[in-house]
């Protein structure tokens, strides 16, 4: 019997899987190799970085930025070294926590005109950098009234608002100020200084910078009033008034009396009422103890 050689089955199962092997495509999931990422991204970022530290340390710590004086131009009756001291604070108080603000690029000059504007009120102020120097040029307000109210002084503008607080020798200064006599050096007459008025508020009210403590109206009569009184010879040594009782205030005299008068009312009458009482009724103005002129024609004197 002839047999006929048997041919092999295709096992195409074993073929499919040897392919793939020889071919060598074949990867271990667990050892499979990591490419290689490029690091000039992180080293274009550390040196830009860096850059940027180096300039932000440059500008805000060299020397050449750095302001090392303060000057204070057109104070008269205000303390420049008070001016300075608080410039001086700002300067170098920090700024981004490791920085100063004594820099040109970190001082903020609104920020100094706020703080000097809360102690004082200017006719102007202008604050500018002159290289290494802070320049603060201001110009006062016109003062000539003193307000005293709970022991502290302070000086009003002509509008009556609060300029600013004076120190204990300057208000005994204002209140006693020295006499002048004699002739300049030109041979002309010494000009007569404007007697600055002082108001003592008796309610002891706390006032602010800025705050309106008389009325632009009450400021213009009392002034009037005190000339008045002044030209026909009584000195008025202080006006006392209290919000909480009344609007009249109180003036008393160098004299020994006092006098009781409407700021809002007609003043010139009412200094006219003073002097007639003083010329026609009071023989012996020593014996006086006061004037009421706030009732119009009605003058109350004892």
């Amino acid at each position: 019997m002839w047999f006929k050689r048997q041919k092999g089955r295709r096992n195409f199962f074993r073929k499919v899987q040897t392919e793939p092997y020889q071919a060598r495509r074949f990867k271990n999931p667990y050892f499979q190799q990591v490419s290689k990422k490029s690091k000039w991204p992180f080293a274009i970022a550390g040196i830009v970085l860096g850059l940027t530290i180096a300039l932000f340390s440059f500008f805000f710590t060299a020397p050449i930025f750095t302001i090392t004086s303060v000057r204070v131009e057109g104070a008269e009756t205000i303390n420049p070294k008070e001016i300075r001291t608080i410039v001086e604070d700002h300067l170098n108080s920090s700024a981004f926590l490791i920085f100063k603000k004594n820099n040109r690029f970190l001082s903020d000059k609104d920020e100094i005109k706020e703080k000097l504007e809360k102690d004082y009120s200017f006719s102007s102020l202008e604050i500018k950098r002159e290289g290494h120097t802070l320049a603060v040029i201001l110009k006062e307000k016109v003062s000539s009234f003193l307000w005293q109210s709970g022991g502290v002084s302070y000086l009003l503008d002509n509008t009556g608002a609060v300029i600013r607080t004076t120190l204990p020798e300057e208000t005994t200064s204002i209140m006693n100020p020295p006499l002048l006599y004699g002739a300049t050096k030109d041979g002309s007459l010494m000009p007569e200084l404007i007697k600055i008025l002082v108001f003592k508020d008796l309610a002891d009210k706390p006032v602010e910078i800025g705050q309106v403590a008389l009325t632009e109206n009450e400021v213009k009569n009392i002034r009037s009033f005190f000339d008045a009184m002044l030209a026909s010879g009584i000195s008025i040594e202080a006006f006392e008034l209290n919000r909480d009782v009344g609007t009249w205030f109180k003036a008393v005299t160098r004299n020994g009396y006092d006098i009781l008068l409407d700021p809002d009312g007609d003043i010139l009458k009412q200094a006219d009422s003073v002097l007639i009482i003083l010329r026609e009724q009071i023989k012996d103005p020593s014996v006086l103890e006061y004037i009421d002129v706030r009732f119009g024609d009605h003058v109350y004197y004892k």
